[in-house]
This record gives C-alpha cells, sequence and structure tokens, in this order.
C-alpha cells in the first residue's frame, strides 16, 4: 500500500470519537440505476435509506449531533457530481470527508468509529497498471486499473533510439547492417524508463504490447526485480482503442492478481511449516495480534464477520502491519482457517513445535 493511502487510514483509525457516520455508496455514472435527472439517481435513494437505518441511541444530544451531521451530509450532496464508482464518505457534525473511489463496493453505512475495512478492502483491489504498447518510432503509454483507463499518453524517453530517428540522422545506408543495435539500445531506453517509474512507485503492475518483438526485448532488458511487477505481454497494438486495450488486458490482470493472492496464501503456509513465523486460523491470529508480532494480516473477502474483521484490522494498524484482502479462488484455500492468517515478525510459543 502506498504511503499516503496508509496516512489517511491511519487517520481515520486515531479518531477519538464514536459520531462518525462511515458511508459505502456505489455512486457509479455508468450504472444505468444512476443514469437519471440529477436529484433522482439510486445512489442519492440509497444513501437516504442506509441512513434511516442507523439508531443514533436515546441520549438527547447524541441524537441531536446525529441529525447535524445528517443535515451536512444533505448539503453535501447538493453540490456533489459523481466521477468515481464508489464514494467513501465519513461524517461528523462539524465536517465531511470524503474518499473516490475507483472500485465498486457494496454500500455499508456505520455509527460509531470510523469503519475502514471496506476502504482498505478497495485499496487493496487498486493497483495501478502503465500499459506500454511499443512500435519502432512510439511508445503509448496507458494508466490503467482493473476494470477502467485512467489516461493515455505517449511515452517520451529521455535519449531516442527509435528507429525512425535511426533512418532520418543520416544512418540510412548501414540501417540494415545495425537494426539489431539500435533495437537493443531503444529497447534498453524503454527498460530504464519503467525500471525508474516502478522504482518509484509511480505505478504498481506493467503489461507490455505493440510490436511482439519490441515488447519482449523490453522486458528482456528490465531489471530482475522490475520485471517481476510485469503482469504479461498482449497482443495489443500501439493504435488500439481503449475497449480493446481493456479486452486485451482483463485477462492478463485476472490471472496475475489471483498468482500474487494464490502465493501469498503460499508463503503463509511455507512459513508456518518451516519457521514458524506465520499462523493460519483465527485463534492463532487473535492471539499473535494481541503479543503485537503481525507482519501482514491476511483476510479472505467475504469470509469474516464484519465487526471481527474491523477489529482485527484496527490492532494491526496499531501495530504497523500490512493487511491484504483476497478476492479471488484463493479464498478458498482459507476457508478452513476461519478466512484469515498472518505473517510474523517472530515465531510465537504456540507454534513452535507443532
Amino acid at each position: 500500500m502506498r504511503a499516503v493511502d496508509r496516512s489517511i487510514v491511519e487517520e481515520l483509525l486515531a479518531y477519538p470519537g464514536e459520531d462518525v457516520v462511515s458511508l459505502y455508496v456505489p455512486v457509479d455514472p455508468r450504472d444505468p440505476r444512476n443514469q437519471r435527472p440529477v436529484g433522482q439517481e439510486w445512489w442519492r435513494t440509497a444513501a437516504k435509506s442506509m441512513l434511516d437505518e442507523l439508531e443514533p441511541g436515546d441520549d438527547r444530544d447524541d441524537r441531536l449531533e446525529f441529525r447535524r451531521t445528517i443535515a451536512g451530509l444533505g448539503e453535501f450532496a447538493e453540490t456533489y457530481t459523481p466521477d468515481e464508482r464508489t464514494l467513501a464518505v465519513f461524517a461528523t457534525s462539524e465536517q465531511v470527508f470524503t474518499i473516490p473511489l475507483q472500485v465498486r463496493l457494496e454500500r455499508e453505512a456505520h455509527l460509531g468509529r470510523p469503519a475502514v475495512t471496506p476502504l482498505l478492502k478497495a485499496l487493496s483491489a487498486y493497483h495501478r497498471y502503465l500499459v506500454v504498447l511499443i512500435a519502432a518510432n512510439r511508445i503509448r503509454a496507458v494508466a490503467a486499473h482493473q476494470g477502467g483507463i485512467d489516461g493515455d499518453d505517449d511515452l517520451t524517453l529521455s535519449h531516442n533510439w527509435g528507429m525512425h530517428s535511426a533512418t532520418r540522422s543520416g544512418h540510412r545506408f548501414r540501417f540494415e547492417a545495425r537494426i539489431e543495435e539500435w533495437q537493443r539500445k531503444y529497447q534498453a531506453a524503454v527498460a530504464a524508463e519503467l525500471d525508474g517509474l516502478l522504482a518509484n512507485g509511480e505505478v504498481d503492475r506493467v503489461i507490455l504490447g505493440g510490436a511482439e518483438r519490441e515488447a519482449h526485448g523490453v522486458y528482456r532488458a528490465m531489471s530482475d526485480r522490475t520485471a517481476e511487477q510485469v503482469a504479461g505481454v498482449v497482443s495489443v497494438p500501439v493504435d488500439a482503442d481503449e475497449a480493446a486495450i481493456l479486452d486485451g488486458i482483463a485477462p492478463v490482470v485476472r490471472a496475475y492478481e489471483d498468482s500474487q493472492e494464490r502465493e501469498a496464501v503460499r508463503r503463509v503456509r511455507r512459513l508456518s511449516e518451516i519457521s514458524g513465523r506465520a499462523v493460519l486460523g483465527a485463534e492463532d491470529v487473535d492471539a499473535a495480534l494481541a503479543n503485537a508480532a503481525v507482519r501482514r494480516l491476511v483476510i479472505a473477502a467475504g469470509r469474516v464477520d464484519r465487526d471481527v474483521r474491523e477489529d482485527r484490522v484496527r490492532k494491526s494498524y496499531a501495530q504497523g502491519a500490512e493487511v491484504m484482502f483476497l478476492f479471488g479462488a484463493a479464498r478458498n484455500d482459507l476457508d478452513e482457517h476461519d478466512g484469515v492468517a498472518a505473517e510474523l515478525y517472530w515465531a510465537q510459543p504456540a507454534t513452535i513445535g507443532r
């Protein structure tokens, strides 16, 4: 998870009060239910229904505080225009704090401490992909995520080693003899740019495409560390439209994310068996959390009770642990372990010698 994302979650968790209305509202303007006249969109009805189900309690001050919070949400909704799939809202009587999410979440509403688990699920599911389509004289970089395009532009290299430049710079008569040398330099330059983007955390994953020879050459030229973040090579031409790009990368994205989740579960099992530096199952995970030994909490999405899940997430963040949600087939591997596992900083006494 990126530092800015973790900072937001930590800020929410640090809020001392229990008067926060947390809403997760599916506001996707592409949803036919939301394609209605302003003020009649489905998400508005859904949000009102969720708020009506919240119970502020019998205390008069609490009920007045709640009414002021609802009034503030009403004022916010009057001027809000959706441009995301889900809007996370955290509101008190004094302020409304929103986080736009490009991941579709089920609608949820909570009253009390900020409910951060759905937000963490969204951050866990959202990975920034860079689709790099390479031709001899053009490199097109398309920023994407699962199911959507974020941006589209040509990638400019610090040194232009393209074939087009070679033929225009007085080397035409030697072009055939030197084509492989130029290609290697060109591919190395593209690889170096991608190494820098991945190392700086500007993108999470890369998919290569365009001319097959160029794409595979760039992959071979990348450093071993960043090559691991290449999800695959696709047969998508450099001038493809956005729909064709999404269709081309969709199976690669699904396969890569599934493989990452399966590897996370395999790693937990391996560490548990070899060194005791991982545990599976609710009892051992909760014991490790109590000992502040959890390095990474792994949760099967949709398999754990909401309140229990929220409690474990809070404890994990309190001790600086990472939280990972599983969304694919790897969830099934944790079914016999209450849908939860954890990597540890050190082996727990109860796990040694099992």
